[in-house]
């Protein structure tokens, strides 16, 4: 289009024609990105985490485009990576790094021109992270702590954001119930009875670097509970046996056969001191003797000494099958 114009003086002189011609064109917006992908990367919210020190850039256009600039600029220190583009139109671009980058944030700077020789309406400015170091993991918890109460607060502290993979406590999984605000600070709430824990944490950061964590710990907040644990009903098949005893607790526990006697003057198990307590080939019952004897028990631990007493006999008669019957009456195929 041409658009022609002229200036009149006050005397109504008309001055010179003159013209302007104006060009008119379709497409006239710049290339734009469809995405910005980055080796083992993970998108958190408008940053792109990656634990590959020599990360490949990959641009995806929505019209064939032609790189005009593009690097990596270190936001700590300045650092400035050129990156070479393309030189036919493409609609991928990839971007290779020739050396190791440093663990940092950076920025990826990007424009391009389309066919048209233009250029892009706004640049790109992605904010890339390269971090291939471990987060560290703490708990409030210290490895060994003897906690004397059952509902206990349990906090874990990452030193960069990062998500709890697992936290169990004796393999029951119970990271669902965690809670964070800024995905460093993790705590919960727990209920948690009597015995002996093991705290297992698996963490991993946005640049998907994990680590973990154990604590073991003993919570002891009632007094001690000792139950039998062989022969599991009271009742040996033959009269040379293994004997045991388990307390919720760690402790030392002593027992004696049909006696009564204070903790000082009982016999001690051969294995004790932790959970379980265990006598290997007991053989206190004399052979043939079917009568229920008294076993007491008597175990120590650092709230004093708890007590409880368990009916034991050998029985070596199978058990005899008196009837059978099925319910319905009546079986059909």
């Amino acid at each position: 289009n041409i658009i022609r114009y002229y200036s009149q003086d006050p005397a109504k002189n008309i001055g010179e024609v003159r013209k302007i011609t104006i060009e008119v064109h379709d497409n006239v917006n710049g290339p734009k990105v469809l995405n910005v992908n980055v080796t083992g990367g993970t998108k958190v919210i408008d940053k792109i985490y990656t634990n590959n020190q020599k990360p490949v850039i990959e641009v995806q256009f929505l019209e064939p485009a032609i790189v005009t600039h593009s690097r990596l600029v270190n936001k700590a220190t300045g650092l400035i990576v050129q990156l070479q583009g393309n030189t036919e139109l493409s609609t991928k671009v990839s971007f290779a790094t020739a050396e190791n980058l440093p663990n940092g944030e950076y920025v990826f700077e990007l424009n391009a021109k389309n066919k048209n020789n233009i250029f892009m309406d706004q640049a790109v400015n992605q904010i890339i992270v390269v971090d291939n170091s471990k987060p560290t993991i703490t708990v409030s918890i210290p490895d060994g702590a003897v906690i004397n109460t059952s509902v206990i607060a349990i906090t874990v502290t990452f030193n960069k954001e990062a998500s709890i993979k697992s936290l169990k406590i004796n393999s029951e999984e119970l990271k669902e119930k965690l809670s964070t605000t800024d995905n460093k600070i993790y705590s919960v709430m727990l209920n948690i009875s009597d015995g002996n824990k093991a705290l297992e944490i698996t963490g991993e950061d946005f640049a998907k670097n994990t680590a973990t964590k154990t604590v073991n710990f003993v919570v002891d907040a009632n007094p001690g509970t000792i139950t039998l644990a062989n022969p599991r009903f009271g009742t040996a098949p033959r009269y040379t046996f293994d004997l045991a005893v388990e307390t919720d607790n760690n402790a030392a526990c002593k027992y004696f056969l049909d006696n009564n006697f204070e903790f000082d003057f009982m016999e001690q198990f051969a294995v004790t001191s932790g959970t379980l307590h265990k006598i290997t080939d007991f053989n206190k019952i004399s052979p043939g003797d079917l009568t229920t004897h008294k076993l007491y028990v008597r175990c120590k631990d650092q709230r004093g000494i708890s007590f409880k007493a368990f009916d034991l006999n050998v029985d070596t008669s199978p058990p005899q099958l008196k009837g059978a019957f099925a319910f319905p009456s009546i079986v059909a195929e």
